[in-house]
């Protein structure tokens, strides 16, 4: 038997036929930077520009079109996207330099592959009577063309056996289509369909709450889950007065459950940014935490360079933060400038801030990088009076005369938005600060502590983890942080598919737990400054458990 991915099984596929769609049999496959590369050059050779329509925001698109089986024509005619026509041009220029250089990405494998298989009979008659039998895995999470590439394999024989659980497509974000399992038995007619109801990780107690919740959703196929293990303890629902509350009240049952038990637990939530404050409570009382396909707050790209910014505005002459944000955002400040500058520096002794200085008076840069720089160095000069500000404020002006926020905005990705709330998240720290009467020393010198502590034992009970990252692992005890609206479900969705997407997350992260679950919400959000607080509501989806 062959065991494989579906993009495995593509590449095995197009080496012995990619000279039938016009591609050599040594393609390359392009990861993400030799994506960026080549956007790069699409950029250039359609005169376009970054800093309106983002080379992320682009390769993001094109890789959500891809995988709804979208052509850059079929994209722009159904997109309702102001920049659809620049992206469509961009994804049809990117497509003929990836053909021209013999590569495909990680989205055409596939694509190129139903291509091949649609296109050429005797092809698709071969692999169709090679494989008798198919045997789909998480059908739940498969999208479009994935679908396509199945029909074609079960041409000839028919016998096709997927297992799934509509409850836990969750993946939609990367083209997921919910509607492949829900239509299975009208694509795949004659299939018999054998419900898995037998639970053999969770109490009932779980496995009732986690059926009353996802009932609720219309896409459903249903089903009764029930096991043999009893009922087990009741779900804890428990409503903070703050953050800061909800993350002492997780961070001391935590290390009141390690007195007892040895057993790992997890802490689930939405979204990233919400592990700020449990890491620092876990922090206090010296509990070994791990994050688990993360990375941990004061460690995150973002908020380095948050913090950088402070840094150089406040003290302009450390060199090691005023490099890191010099061309953060992009602002044309290349390598060879840099390069040309630290050498300088070095042969002066002086720092990369003076000999900037010195460039810009004697005009030994050429044009365009004295432009950039000068424009840079207007930007730090003209952001030191920010910091007599209370410093949450003051981190929140910098980071908008710097046109950090405004560069994420424009991306108009998950990633970009991730970051965001991250930002959002470091300004409430900030906050917190000058609650307690801290000033900017302290602020970046505790920054700096925390990520330097960041590498915590791989061993550690305890972890952190988004209810995505959660899919497929159990543990004894299971906390979900942040069950507030605007946060599970997210302020994002608002869509009915949307909303049932959220629900389906939620089931997820009910069903990690084998023995013990808790709720938490807060039920006032801090926003931007320490002292103004909003009232959360708590989250619908708690409404909608079983009493």
């Amino acid at each position: 038997p062959l065991v494989s991915t579906f993009h495995s099984f593509s590449v095995r596929v197009l080496r012995r036929h990619a000279g039938l769609l016009g591609y050599g049999s040594d393609f390359a496959i392009c990861d993400e930077d030799d994506q960026k590369s080549l956007l790069k050059q699409v950029y250039d050779e359609l005169k376009l520009q970054d800093n309106l329509v983002p080379i992320k925001r682009t390769r993001a698109v094109i890789s959500r079109a891809k995988n709804q089986g979208c052509s850059p024509e079929s994209y722009l005619e159904g997109s309702a996207d102001p920049d659809a026509p620049i992206i469509s041009s961009a994804f049809k220029v990117y497509q003929r330099r990836l053909k021209e250089a013999n590569g495909m990405d990680f989205d055409d494998l596939i694509l190129l592959t139903v291509q091949l298989l649609s296109e050429h009979d005797k092809v698709r008659e071969r692999y169709a009577s090679t494989y008798k039998y198919l045997l789909i895995d998480e059908y739940q999470d498969t999208n479009l063309p994935q679908f396509e590439l199945v029909k074609h394999l079960a041409s000839v024989h028919g016998n096709i056996s997927a297992v799934g659980d509509e409850d836990q497509s969750i993946y939609r974000f990367r083209g997921a289509d919910i509607n492949n399992i829900l239509r299975f038995e009208r694509d795949f007619p004659g299939a018999v369909v054998v419900k898995l109801e037998q639970n053999y990780r969770s109490t009932q107690t779980i496995l009732d709450a986690a059926t009353g919740l996802v009932s609720h959703n219309l896409k459903r196929k249903g089903k009764k889950l029930w096991t043999a293990g009893g009922k087990g303890e009741s779900i804890d629902v428990f409503p903070a007065e703050s953050p800061e509350a909800e993350a002492d009240f997780v961070s001391r049952s935590i290390y009141q459950f390690q007195k007892d038990s040895k057993d790992r637990i997890a802490v689930l939530y939405r979204t990233n940014f919400l592990s700020r404050q449990l890491e620092d409570a876990l922090r206090r009382l010296q509990i070994a935490y791990r994050l688990l396909g993360g990375v941990s707050f004061y460690s995150r790209k973002e908020v380095k360079d948050a913090l950088a910014y402070l840094r150089a505005v406040r003290n302009p002459n450390d060199d090691i933060s005023l490099a890191r944000i010099i061309n953060e955002p992009a602002r044309g400040i290349g390598k060879t400038t840099l390069d040309r500058l630290w050498e300088e520096a070095r042969q002066k002794h002086h720092s990369l801030w003076q000999t900037i200085k010195e460039a810009l008076t004697s005009q030994a840069l050429p044009g365009r990088a004295h432009l950039a720089l000068e424009k840079f160095v207007s930007l730090i000069e003209a952001s030191a009076p920010v910091l007599e500000s209370p410093l949450d404020q003051a981190l929140k002006g910098v980071l908008q005369a710097s046109g950090y926020i405004q560069a994420l905005e424009k991306q108009e990705t998950e990633e970009a938005n991730e970051r965001l709330l991250n930002l959002e998240e470091l300004v409430t720290a900030a906050a917190e600060h000058v609650q307690q009467g801290l000033g900017m020393t302290d602020f970046l010198d505790n920054a700096a502590l925390y990520s330097d502590t960041d590498e915590y034992d791989h061993n550690a009970s305890v972890l952190l983890m988004t209810l995505h990252n959660a899919k497929g692992l159990e543990f004894p005890v299971v906390f979900i942080i942040g069950c507030e609206e605007g946060l599970l479900p997210h302020s994002l969705s608002v869509e009915a598919d949307e909303l049932e997407e959220e629900r389906r997350l939620c089931y997820v992260g009910l069903t990690r737990a084998q023995k013990k679950i808790y709720l938490t919400f807060s039920k006032r959000k801090r926003f931007n400054r320490g002292d103004v607080y909003e009232n959360s509501k708590p989250s619908r989806f708690l409404a909608e458990l079983p009493q």
